[in-house]
């Protein structure tokens, strides 16, 4: 998902960002930068369900708005929390690497080492999701991660698209459903129980 919010210095951000939000697949992106450039206006990129990091805005949104001199403001970077629990095939994944990370700071640190990435708008639902963003944000900065660190990262993000059919991060801006249909509840059903199976 990819929006425009109205460009403002960090110090201001507050309640009203992100601003509006709207589909854009990556063949629409450019024009959709073109125009939030000309009026001032900042990215709102949500990653893509299922780690695929060139689905909606992608790499390719984020370099391009970067280039264009937009702020990029990176939102639910954790899928509403999915991936704060990984499933025990990532989990192991994770357990290789050098660095002791939660996977949260792991999803965090990728972010953060993206020098394009301007702010990450986390959701937060308790005191102790607000004290880990912020150790995290202490300790991140654009580069940071290793060689070996990316490697990592690159097979959770290869790994998640194997066990998640039908990427979703339940956005919930296919709701309402004229026929009724929960659909983000649908697909968690569904690529919970390809994950387990």
């Amino acid at each position: 998902v990819v929006g425009a919010a109205p460009a403002v210095e960090p110090s201001v951000l507050d309640h009203r960002l992100p601003g509006t939000e709207v589909l854009a697949p990556p063949a629409h992106l450019r024009l959709l930068v073109e125009v939030a450039v000309e009026e001032h206006r900042a990215l709102v990129a949500e990653p893509a369900g299922g780690g695929d990091v060139e689905e909606q805005a992608g790499m390719l949104g984020l370099k391009y708005a970067a280039e264009k001199g937009m702020a990029v403001i990176v939102m639910e970077p954790l899928m509403g929390g999915k991936l704060a629990a990984p499933p025990p095939a990532i989990q192991s994944i994770f357990s290789t690497a050098d660095a002791n990370r939660s996977p949260v700071d792991w999803a965090l640190q990728w972010l953060w080492d993206q020098p394009e990435v301007t702010f990450v708008l986390s959701g937060m639902t308790a005191p102790g999701h607000v004290e880990e963003n912020l150790a995290s944000a202490a300790r991140s900065k654009a580069g940071s991660l290793s060689k070996k660190d990316k490697d990592v990262i690159q097979k959770v993000q290869e790994a998640y698209l194997g066990l998640c059919p039908i990427p979703c991060t339940d956005c919930k801006y296919c709701l309402p459903c004229p026929h009724g249909v929960m659909i983000p509840g649908n697909f968690e059903i569904f690529n919970r129980g390809a994950m387990l199976d």
